[in-house]
């Protein structure tokens, strides 16, 4: 039984202007036997962008929300360490 799949799809191209845009993102699926349907994660992580003639351009996603609650994870981390050396 594949109870892990992970693969990188890519959406339906948008027209904007002179522009096609196709959104790829990747998709994890987990499949358990207790869990009728599993676990499905999608994440965007880059924008395909055609422009005419010129070649095509991959633009990344940047999740500045995520960056920051990592940070903020980490950093509430290493406060509770430095707190609890500190205690006798």
């Amino acid at each position: 039984m594949n109870w892990f799949h992970a693969e990188t799809r890519s959406g339906t191209p948008i027209l904007y202007g002179p522009h096609l845009l196709t959104l790829r993102t990747w998709v994890v699926r987990v499949t358990l036997p207790w869990m009728p349907g599993g676990l499905i994660f999608n994440h965007p992580y880059a924008v395909t962008v055609e422009t005419g003639a010129e070649p095509a351009r991959t633009l990344p996603i940047i999740n500045v929300n995520r960056l920051a609650q990592v940070s903020i994870f980490t950093l509430g981390l290493l406060a509770i360490v430095i707190f609890r050396r500190k205690q006798p």
